[in-house]
């Protein structure tokens, strides 16, 4: 329902209990919720009550993150009655046991695509300002490439000429 999800995104997601259990993992993991961080634990909180329930009583979940090389992390969630999780969990640590691979090489792929085009973009900006000095600064302030120009400057500049 788009407005669970607004709802989700815009409030629930700041207070969802199961962050405390997701957020920190820094490698791939599966896990299901009846295991690390059973539902009915936090059964008094607004997240459960006004969020969770609503949403067919789905108070029990298997769940996967895998996390890239740059900390970005995918996470695939199915959440189901507590009633069915007998089936449900065992069925679903499975299937994301069996997509994991697959998953994590998607990753691994988009992460070089996006390098190779990032390169490709700084060799292209480069080039395009071939006549006066240019460089390239990474998001942590490191120079990350620069052209012919303005390595003659920095050069220039180190050796105190």
């Amino acid at each position: 329902d788009p407005a669970f999800e607004k709802a989700y995104a815009e409030h629930f997601a700041y207070i969802n209990p199961w962050s405390a259990y997701w957020t920190p993992i820094k490698g791939t993991t599966i896990a299901a919720s009846e295991d690390v961080y059973p539902a009915r634990s936090f059964s008094r909180s607004e997240f459960y009550n006004d969020w969770l329930m609503p949403q067919d009583r789905a108070e029990a979940a298997v769940g996967m993150k895998i996390v890239g090389e740059r900390n970005e992390a995918v996470h695939v969630l199915l959440h189901f009655s507590r009633s069915i999780s007998d089936v449900y969990e065992r069925a679903a640590l499975e299937a994301m046991a069996r997509i994991r691979g697959s998953l994590e090489r998607s990753v691994n792929i988009s992460r070089l695509l996006r390098t190779d085009i990032e390169t490709a973009l700084i060799k292209a900006s480069l080039i395009e300002r071939s006549s006066c000095a240019a460089f390239v600064v990474e998001g942590s302030r490191r120079l990350r490439d620069a052209n012919p120009m303005a390595e003659r400057l920095f050069f220039v500049r180190r050796q105190g000429i």
